[in-house]
């Protein structure tokens, strides 16, 4: 088994959340995490984002919506409950995610995102990043292997 999966890519796309793996959440159904993910962070565009079938057009609404006012604060926590709404209602998934072992996940990225994983272009800003998307799937993972 690999040491590091570096990236979210390849083999390894499903562990992004553009990855269509449908989860259902207080009642409603979402395609992917991504979608899960913004209608969470907007207060506006919910009509549009939950008409949008790819991940991508998902991405560009979130980036033009009104965002919820405490965004900052519970960000996390929301990007938690929908990873464990993916891994725990796709059997093959989580089975996938327990599978990586003890490998350190990196979002690894070259657009510059410092947060959610490792910023790997330095065109796009400073090099590195907290990885917060990949330290939540290894937390989600620990939590899954351990028997109840």
């Amino acid at each position: 088994m690999t040491d590091k999966i570096p990236e979210f890519q390849g083999k390894y796309r499903w562990l992004s959340n553009f990855w269509n793996a449908p989860q259902e959440i207080a009642g409603q159904s979402y395609i992917n995490n991504e979608q899960w993910y913004v209608m969470n962070k907007c207060e506006n565009l919910h009509e549009s984002l939950m008409n949008a079938k790819k991940a991508g057009d998902i991405k560009r609404l979130g980036r033009r919506c009104k965002m919820r006012e405490n965004w900052d604060n519970v960000k996390l926590a929301v990007m938690k409950v929908g990873l464990n709404a993916k891994f725990t209602q796709n059997h093959d998934l989580k089975q996938k995610l327990i599978d990586t072992g003890d490998a350190i996940l990196e979002e690894g990225n070259t657009w510059g995102d410092t947060f959610w994983g490792i910023n790997k272009n330095p065109k796009r800003g400073a090099l590195g990043g907290k990885n917060h998307l990949g330290k939540l799937l290894m937390e989600l993972r620990d939590e899954l292997r351990s028997p109840i």
